[in-house]
């Protein structure tokens, strides 16, 4: 597939169908949609209908969440609005959990998962990073084929995704976990499996 930069510079029908906003996240969520209405599919139809409207909000927060554009947004107000409030008992969440936050936990979960060869076995993490590497320089390709100024990563004639995992984890994916796991500690093992990986593309970076 093609990022939402690509499809928003190419004028895409989706990005136009977004108003070039998350168009990738957009176009996936209107076609399930369209989807779980069809009478065959459709099982939530016994809930209440306020219960729907509730279930279909939640599933939209969540998933223009894993828009890479809302990533850093994200990330802040986990430290600021859950983080903090954790740490300090005299600003306890209390019972009556908020609505936003209850969100904000969902998306920084969904989030967590969306990058989750990350904290994999190591062959597996190894196995999708190609991948990724792989359909990069596909969108690259094409950009070249229409004379469009390729994308970071994506010239499959220079380093890809694979010789800059170390940045990708020290600016993106550590400040995400750090976080997730100040609010969630028994997550820590998620930061442990990623720091392996990590120090395995350091290596092969030193040996390069």
């Amino acid at each position: 597939g093609f990022n939402n930069d690509f499809l928003i510079k190419t004028q895409d029908d989706w990005a136009i169908d977004s108003n070039d906003k998350s168009p990738n996240e957009h176009h996936h969520l209107s076609s399930a949609f369209r989807i779980l209405r069809e009478e065959e599919n459709n099982f939530i139809h016994r809930m209440p209908l306020a219960q729907q409207q509730s279930l279909r909000k939640m599933v939209i927060d969540m998933v223009l969440a894993t828009d890479m554009a809302e990533h850093m947004a994200i990330v802040s107000r986990l430290k600021t609005d859950l983080q903090k409030r954790l740490e300090n008992p005299d600003d306890g969440i209390g019972d009556e959990v908020p609505e936003s936050l209850k969100t904000l936990v969902l998306q920084g979960a969904i989030k967590v998962a969306d990058i989750g060869h990350l904290y994999a076995a190591h062959d597996v993490h190894i196995k999708w990073s190609e991948r990724l590497e792989e359909e990069m320089w596909l969108q690259g390709d094409v950009e070249k084929e229409r004379q469009m100024k390729v994308s970071f990563l994506m010239d499959r004639d220079k380093p890809g995704v694979t010789k800059s995992q170390p940045g990708f984890v020290d600016f993106v994916v550590r400040p995400l976990f750090e976080t997730w796991v100040g609010c969630f500690p028994e997550c820590k093992v998620l930061m442990d499996r990623i720091e392996a990986n990590y120090q395995y593309w350091k290596s092969k970076e030193t040996s390069n």
